[in-house]
């Protein structure tokens, strides 16, 4: 296999993914070779261009290019072996169209595009089967290319404060960015009655350069603050873990989520998600965890009765997420991870 993965950014779910899926090839002793990581915006230099061309690939290899867009691939279309790719998210609610870079330029000329980078390669892997459904209704000519995989997760890195975890009583863990696609309006107004019911919310964050330059969220940021949200930036996973594990419950009440490896994480750790029943949330969290979406009465008195059920995030556990593509990309439809 030739692997040419996410640019590997510190404490970033690119670096997550890389690390856990040439973990698990390593463990499975699978031969490959490592390519240059490239974000798909950077432009194919002479030395990059060289060094692929000058592979001389057979047949029965795979080339895994993780960036779906990754502009090497009109250079490695001619070359021998299969080529398979993922998404991660898709920008896409109920109320648009799925498309991988929703908000970049004209959106007939993007979407073209995508038609084109896609129909290169010999499977796309999608992290959920919500995704996967958007993902076919946006590109119907290509419905046979998109193969669920679940997220390849590595959850060893929450195992120390798993062990170790004593929550605060009715700390609530709000964990997915503050932006305009996460509905932070329906959040702020849902604190406030929370909070007016003795309850405490976090919203942790993993880089506050996030919301500072992000122009029109500035003042939803303060009016967040000004309702009792307190906002927690983290500068590495080890502390954003600490402080995950503290908190009883985690709440989102977003619309606009693929397979949220927050929520995943959140869940392994031991919180109780209370979530919209909506999307990627009805593959994961149980049905007596989940709230009409836009119902915050409904929320407040979920997270009142504290439901304690089992959630299945099994699929995303790297070793059963890796094994589902790598079936996949040896020929077999695969079904199972009980079946490895």
């Amino acid at each position: 296999m030739y692997f040419c993965g996410y640019e590997d950014t510190e404490n970033s779910w690119q670096k997550n993914f890389n690390t856990a899926f040439l973990s698990e090839l390593d463990r499975l002793k699978i031969p490959y070779k490592r390519l240059p990581n490239r974000d798909w915006t950077t432009k194919v230099t002479k030395d990059w261009e060289e060094a692929i061309l000058s592979i001389e690939s057979k047949d029965t290899d795979i080339w895994f290019i993780a960036w779906a867009k990754n502009p090497i691939m009109h250079k490695l279309k001619e070359k021998s072996g299969k080529k398979y790719t993922r998404i991660a998210g898709l920008g896409a609610n109920p109320y648009e169209q799925a498309v991988l870079t929703a908000n970049q330029g004209n959106f007939p000329k993007v979407k073209e595009h995508e038609k084109k980078m896609f129909s290169l390669f010999d499977g796309i892997f999608m992290n959920s089967y919500w995704s996967m459904k958007l993902a076919k209704e946006a590109y119907p000519h290509l419905v046979d290319k998109f193969i669920y995989s679940g997220q390849p997760t590595d959850f060893s890195d929450l195992e120390e404060e798993k062990k170790k975890r004593r929550y605060i009583p009715k700390l609530i863990i709000l964990n997915s960015r503050f932006i305009i696609e996460r509905l932070p309006l329906i959040e702020i107004e849902l604190a406030k009655r929370l909070i007016r019911e003795g309850f405490r919310i976090w919203h942790l964050q993993s880089d506050d350069k996030i919301m500072n330059e992000r122009l029109g969220i500035a003042h939803l940021v303060k009016l967040a603050e000004e309702s009792g949200i307190e906002f927690i930036h983290t500068s590495t996973k080890k502390e954003y873990f600490q402080l995950l594990s503290k908190g009883q419950f985690l709440l989102s009440t977003s619309i606009s989520e693929m397979m949220p490896v927050s929520a995943c994480e959140a869940i392994y750790m031991g919180l109780i998600p209370i979530v919209p029943d909506f999307g990627p949330f009805k593959e994961i969290v149980h049905p007596n965890n989940r709230y009409p979406q836009y119902d915050l009465e409904a929320a407040v008195q979920l997270l009142k009765k504290e439901p304690h059920e089992n959630h299945d995030i099994s699929d995303h556990m790297k070793e059963n997420s890796v094994w589902r593509m790598l079936t996949y990309m040896n020929g077999v439809a695969p079904t199972s991870a009980e079946e490895k």
